[in-house]
């Protein structure tokens, strides 16, 4: 029962672990304001529009022309001055139009080398990190569609999400301290490696979010992403909580149900070739999990708590 009151906990934290820490909100509709009213953008005079956003919606996402100069200067204020022993996030949304070479997506930087910390995509793979410090992620992004990109860091602790995933793990890094102003669209002060393309749902937080947070980020606005249909507790699995094993019930009797643990590593697989399954757990230790049936476009997930 301990076990078990833990974990709801758990849970509650995690659902509130967002807005608790959220520093800077950048919708980019039709401005490049912040919605917490702390960092207003300050646009290039040149290079900058407006276009369709991750939700197909007229002037919800910033493009930004690489070729004409475009960058948003979002300042140097205290609260983007992250130190080495402390912790962030960088949540944002892009879509490449040019994806050669390097392309600073999100750069704090004084100068070119010693850049604080940021995301570049070099060659259509994004990294994080820090000048001489390049922590790549696995997945290419360059496909002209929208991906997810989440950078964090904790005490020297850097990881990066793509699309929700986790694919860079790195627990023995730093980031730099300088004066230098965070720049989106170019290299921070340096003002190079010019990004071309949109953005959108930039976020900005003053705590590592966990797997589960950014989980949520990225189920929060990739609905249309893909043309993927993504849909919460449309199946059953009981009993949940649960300690060696759940029933699930599907919506189809086709594709993969796969098993994530908190830090979005997939932990099971199964090909699905009946609408109900018996699934065994005994080999999964007391956490929370999510259950994703992906079929085709469509793809369902639910929570699941094990307690043993």
């Amino acid at each position: 029962m301990k076990k078990l009151i833990y974990l709801i906990a758990l849970i509650s934290t995690s659902i509130f672990g967002q807005a608790d820490s959220l520093i800077a909100h950048y919708p980019f509709n039709g401005n490049c304001n912040d919605t917490m009213e702390n960092h207003n953008g300050t646009p290039n005079s040149s290079g900058i529009s407006y276009t369709k956003g991750i939700n197909n919606s007229s002037n919800s996402a910033i493009k930004i022309s690489g070729i004409d100069n475009g960058y948003v200067n979002l300042g140097n204020d205290a609260a983007l001055q992250f130190k080495n022993d402390g912790q962030y996030t960088l949540s944002l949304w892009i879509k490449m139009a040019t994806s050669n070479s390097y392309r600073a997506v999100l750069v704090k930087s004084a100068e070119y080398d010693e850049w604080d910390y940021g995301i570049i995509v070099n060659n259509g793979l994004p990294y994080t990190g820090k000048g001489y410090m390049d922590l790549y992620a696995s997945s290419y992004i360059h496909d002209g569609k929208w991906h997810h990109l989440v950078a964090t860091y904790n005490n020297g602790h850097h990881k990066l999400y793509v699309n929700g995933v986790l694919e860079k793990d790195f627990p023995r890094g730093s980031i730099n301290e300088s004066s230098g102003n965070l720049v989106l669209g170019q290299k921070g002060d340096a003002l190079s490696n010019k990004y071309d393309g949109d953005v959108d749902e930039l976020k900005i937080f003053n705590k590592a979010l966990s797997a589960s947070d950014i989980a949520k980020l990225y189920n929060e606005k990739s609905t249309t992403t893909s043309y993927t249909s993504i849909t919460k507790n449309t199946f059953k699995a009981y009993p949940n909580p649960t300690q060696n094993f759940t029933t699930v019930e599907l919506n189809s009797a086709e594709g993969n149900l796969e098993i994530f643990n908190s830090t979005g590593a997939i932990v099971k697989t199964i090909l699905v070739s009946s609408s109900t399954l018996r699934v065994d757990l005994s080999e999964l230790s007391t956490g929370v999990y999510t259950l994703k049936h992906s079929n085709g476009n469509s793809i369902a997930q639910k929570q699941l708590v094990i307690t043993k």
